[in-house]
């Protein structure tokens, strides 16, 4: 029989060799039995980097939008506070309700990824809201106010929608499905208050007249 060890006297050298053969052949009759789970398990090593770079990412962007969320309770309220019209004022209370709500299942999403709920500061948002305070201070009175400061919200809601799409995103390729109805039902209400928004916004704007 050929060997690919070489001829010893020394029994635990003949030993060390049959071990080490012994190892090699179970190793290609599993990989011979079961290459596919071979192969997976090849893949899956493989992958394990970017998976936690993948999770990583995710609980940053996380921490992202729950800043943003928390921090919107506060200025929907003032919103709501400052607005000359009625229906302006109870549109933006409304909001922070729902708001409020998206807060809580931001807080079951964290409870699913096993990790501690916390925040980050949006500079996009906060951008947003600069941009927001300067705009609302050369309309301080009248209608425009409440344009403004509509106007102001639905920016807002679409870079949340964004947000939330990229959070989906990064939740189906690490395989959280259990995480992303939370984040489809938050995205779903960003966009319904735009809708509701851009409706309000056709009832309380000032028409210009065409000529």
């Amino acid at each position: 029989m050929f060997s690919v060890f070489p001829a010893s006297s020394d029994p635990a050298m003949k030993l060390f060799g049959l071990l080490l053969m012994g190892s090699a052949l179970w190793v290609l009759a599993n990989e011979k039995a079961d290459p596919v789970h071979s192969l997976n398990a090849q893949v899956a090593q493989r992958n394990a980097p970017d998976t936690n770079r993948t999770q990583q990412l995710f609980l940053i962007e996380l921490a992202d939008m729950f800043y943003v969320e928390k921090r919107l309770v506060n200025k929907l309220g003032e919103l709501s506070e400052q607005a000359m019209n009625p229906e302006v004022s109870s549109a933006f209370t409304k909001h922070k309700r729902e708001t409020e709500e998206q807060v809580n299942r931001l807080q079951q999403v964290y409870k699913l990824m096993g990790h501690a709920a916390e925040e980050k500061k949006c500079e996009g948002l906060e951008g947003l809201l600069e941009e927001a305070d300067g705009m609302a201070s050369k309309f301080k009175d009248g209608a425009m106010h409440d344009v403004v400061a509509i106007t102001a919200a639905r920016k807002v809601e679409h870079y949340e929608m964004a947000a939330y799409l990229a959070l989906i995103d990064l939740a189906q390729r690490m395989g959280k499905k259990d995480v992303i109805p939370y984040l489809q039902e938050n995205r779903q209400g960003e966009k319904e208050s735009d809708a509701a928004l851009e409706k309000l916004l056709d009832r309380v704007g000032p028409r210009v007249a065409q000529r």
